[in-house]
């Protein structure tokens, strides 16, 4: 590596972007649409 470059910071698609299911539980908390983050034969309410 050069040293002069301290830092480099890669960004990805969010498609791609990890989500944990503590988050997913906070938005299901507060009624919001986790649609995006569970298969679509998950009722995510069965596990709250």
């Amino acid at each position: 590596m050069k040293s002069e470059v301290e830092t480099i910071f890669l960004l990805t698609e969010s498609e791609h972007t990890p989500i944990s299911s503590t988050i997913v539980r906070e938005i299901m908390k507060f009624k919001g649409d986790v649609s995006n983050f569970i298969s679509i034969s998950v009722n995510a309410y069965d596990y709250l």
